[in-house]
């Protein structure tokens, strides 16, 4: 069977401007993550992008953290921050907003460049509860379950034993759904447990937020665990090996941390854990950096286009996907597979394949240098019009959302 993996590229694109605050900048920390790579390097850019729910309606008036800066999505769930220092391998965008699981993004930044992201949030809900006392299972509704057991909750406020109702709402994110690479948070990195950065191939992830009957922040206690089920989209079954290492979200690094060990059951990954963020299926594979700027017949840069890498190899058990966005310089960057023939596709902004080019394999860093792109469609359009309200009356504060060719 065929299986999708999204590779982490840096998603460029403009927007509109909302607020900021000033970035203190750190250089030369050692990473504690990557002993491969003892200092971050910091650079200079900014982010911008938008933050939709599960409708893939605006949310307004969000919270989006990157570094110190901080920005609120506006009534059309944009925003931008300039001139922040980011880690120029691991650059993390987080969004919150009550009602919703931590919304994240991390990205290969390019310096001195807006580098765009797009995140949909997941709804907090509530699927079950459980006696702290007694501990039990939930079911939940978007797929797996959590068992727990007794006396294994901590109040995370004062640090101590928590003996009452726990509300646990979670949330099932299926690699094959077609918002994946907008609802997982992060992206598809993790350090292994020999401190070793990698790629990551999912076969299913799960948000767990655990609260009390006051609204107290819980956790599992010291020494605790809970067992974690993952169902394993039929798509991905048969590619499915026996055993697969867990990793768990560190929304400080933007990176995922293998945290043990889950096994195929059935058609379900088991595995037990031992606090609770997104917790991630993964199989672990080595990467390198990858990047190219796009340009078309004129030398202009190609903006927008999307980028997109499959395996070439049809033999390969599964075909694997990346995928990211040029900037306004036609620049595209991010982590691919080693030693991997790919296969590189260009699409515009209307998702029509402007070129297809074999590229790979690639044994250290991939500069594809300037890539030029026949582009004969039109890239730009204007539209001009007024707004009224139902009386008539001129929209003074709205928004319009503009559908091209129904998209």
């Amino acid at each position: 069977m065929k299986s999708k993996l999204f590779f982490a590229f840096t998603v460029l694109l403009a927007t509109f401007v909302i607020t900021f605050s000033c970035q203190k900048s750190s250089h030369g920390d050692p990473d504690p993550n990557n002993p491969n790579n003892p200092n971050i390097e910091y650079v200079s850019a900014g982010v911008s992008g938008r933050v939709v729910d599960d409708a893939n309606q605006p949310v307004n008036a969000a919270t989006v953290n990157v570094g110190a800066a901080t920005a609120t999505t506006d009534i059309n769930g944009n925003f931008t921050i300039t001139n922040v220092s980011l880690n120029k391998n691991a650059g993390l965008v987080k969004v919150e907003k009550t009602g919703y699981f931590l919304g994240s993004r991390t990205i290969v930044v390019n310096a001195n460049a807006t580098n765009n992201v797009t995140i949909q949030l997941i709804p907090k809900k509530v699927s079950g509860t459980v006696n702290a006392t007694g501990g039990g299972n939930v079911t939940v509704p978007s797929g797996g379950t959590i068992a727990f057991t007794g006396n294994s909750f901590t109040n995370t406020g004062n640090n101590s034993a928590y003996t009452g109702t726990v509300s646990v709402s979670a949330f099932f994110i299926n690699p094959e759904a077609n918002n994946f690479k907008e609802i997982m948070p992060g992206a598809l990195r993790g350090i292994n447990a020999s401190n070793e950065e990698t790629g990551l191939q999912s076969f299913g992830m799960m948000a767990v937020d655990l609260t009390g009957a006051g609204g107290e922040k819980l956790q599992l206690s010291t020494g605790k665990t809970a067992t974690l089920t993952f169902p394993i989209p039929n798509s991905l079954l048969a590619a499915a090996p026996n055993t697969i290492p867990l990793w768990s979200f560190n929304d400080s690094s933007g990176l995922w941390k293998e945290e043990g060990t889950a096994t195929k059951q059935g058609n379900n990954y088991v595995g037990t854990v031992s606090h609770f963020s997104f917790w991630n299926c993964d199989y672990p594979y080595g990467v390198v950096d990858f990047k190219a700027i796009l340009k078309d017949q004129n030398g202009n840069p190609l903006y927008p286009a999307q980028v997109v890498l499959t395996y070439k190899n049809n033999t390969d058990t599964t075909t694997s996907y990346g995928y990211g966005n040029t900037d306004n310089t036609g620049w595209v960057g991010g982590k691919i597979p080693i030693n991997k023939a790919l296969k590189m596709k260009v699409y515009n902004k209307c998702n029509m394949l402007l070129d297809t080019k074999d590229i790979g394999p690639f044994t250290t860093t991939a500069d594809l240098g300037t890539i030029t792109v026949t582009n004969t469609t039109t890239s730009q359009l204007t539209i001009s019009g007024s707004v009224i309200n139902c009386n008539a009356a001129a929209v003074s504060n709205g928004f319009v959302d503009v559908l091209l060719e129904n998209e």
